[in-house]
């Protein structure tokens, strides 16, 4: 019989804001996963460069959507953000296809990642469950760990590893895909 040990991961924690060394230490880990494997597509990973809606689950709250806007009471409050949402999901389609034809933030990317998925060992930090890993743009795998006061000290770890992205730049393009990680 073969017995397999996992190594013991700290719970969870998150940063508590921009000088927070906890924020700046997950920044560099994401930062230095992003930055190794830019521009690197491996034959075995996925794409999410392409077909955007299937590669990234976005239309899987459609369904959803659509099966609750039958019940009149759901209909009346909130039928009215149908046309809305569709438009903010074209719109974060039409950014992800910008980064992808400008191929700067393409890389392996975790398209899960939130605090759940953010562990220590001894300190440093680890991302678990990359079962849905892609080859895509990096700016997704932001907005669910990092908000407006702590991004752009992912921007900082990757400028000090040799990607310098014009600091308003980068806050616009993170903001721009921060609002539609609710689709």
């Amino acid at each position: 019989m073969s017995r397999f040990y996992q190594q013991y991961v700290d719970p969870e924690i998150k940063g508590q804001g921009p000088f927070d060394p906890v924020t700046k230490a997950y920044a560099h880990a994401l930062a230095r996963i992003h930055y190794m494997n830019l521009g690197q597509h491996p034959e075995w990973l996925r794409s999410a460069t392409e077909n955007f809606e299937d590669s990234l689950w976005l239309r899987a709250w459609r369904k959803e959507w659509h099966q609750n806007l039958t019940i009149p009471k759901f209909a009346h409050e909130y039928g009215c953000y149908t046309d809305r949402l569709d438009e903010l999901l074209s719109r974060l389609i039409a950014f992800l296809r910008e980064r992808t034809i400008e191929d700067t933030s393409l890389t392996l990317i975790h398209t899960d990642l939130n605090p759940d998925r953010i562990r220590s060992i001894d300190g440093c930090p680890i991302f678990i469950h990359w079962e849905q890993a892609a080859y895509g743009c990096f700016y997704l795998d932001l907005p669910n760990y990092f908000s407006v006061e702590t991004a752009l000290c992912y921007r900082d770890a990757l400028a000090e590893l040799g990607l310098n992205i014009p600091p308003a730049l980068f806050m616009e393009r993170f903001r721009e895909v921060s609002r539609y990680m609710g689709l």
